[in-house]
């Protein structure tokens, strides 16, 4: 399919989400019906907006690797979303039913409120420039800790301001096996979305060398 000038609304079922897309200069929005497996065309071009339609059947969508592409799930199933590329952004679906899975390159952003948030699962989310903006979560209040599971696999990022909260299970090895602490002691920093929530970005701690032994003789 060819966009012209102005804007390009296809609608699909998700059998038929990997047709070749080519948007004009109005963009591409693409709207997925019916559940099931989809997973754009690696050679589309000018996509902009992917909606992902409420269906009876979960959905497992992979993007392409389109930069500034937005995933909009609007179903409430057990959905599971990988962005495709950096600059994607991942939001919505079902409370505590969702699994989202970054990019391999980074550089991707999950955002929902904190009720939407809540049990909701990210995968490869240590990748670089990856962030976590938690709408409703105010960054003049919020606390955040994590704490890592004992075999080292898996993490819980929990998030409150006293009004909203939202726990996060990130899988990955942020921190040591065991670790259960600030969530900025484990290398997340939660900075103002410059809106009225809260950004939250990870970068590995580094630990410091320990100084050489003296010989004193």
């Amino acid at each position: 399919m060819n966009g012209g000038a102005g804007p390009l609304i296809v609608n699909a079922a998700a059998a038929a989400a990997g047709a070749r897309i080519i948007g004009g200069a109005g963009g591409v929005t693409l709207t997925i019906t019916g559940g099931g497996a989809a997973a754009l065309n690696t050679a589309d071009i000018g996509l902009s907006v992917i909606t992902l339609q409420a269906s009876s059947s979960a959905f497992n969508f992979t993007a392409n690797a389109e930069a500034g592409l937005t995933i909009n799930d609007l179903n409430t199933g057990a959905d599971t979303i990988a962005a495709g590329g950096t600059l994607e952004t991942v939001t919505g679906g079902g409370a505590g039913r969702l699994t989202m899975i970054a990019s391999a390159t980074g550089g991707d952003t999950f955002r929902n409120a904190a009720a939407l948030f809540n049990g909701d699962s990210i995968n490869g989310f240590a990748s670089s420039n990856n962030v976590i903006d938690v709408t409703n979560v105010s960054a003049s209040k919020v606390t955040a800790t994590f704490v890592e599971n004992a075999a080292g696999t898996a993490g819980q990022l929990n998030l409150s301001d006293g009004t909203h909260s939202a726990s996060i299970t990130l899988f990955g090895q942020f921190m040591a096996a065991g670790f259960s602490g600030s969530a900025a002691a484990a290398g997340f920093t939660a900075t103002s979305d410059g809106s009225s929530g809260t950004d939250i970005s990870y970068a590995a701690v580094i630990a410091k060398p320990h100084p050489a032994p003296h010989n004193l003789f």
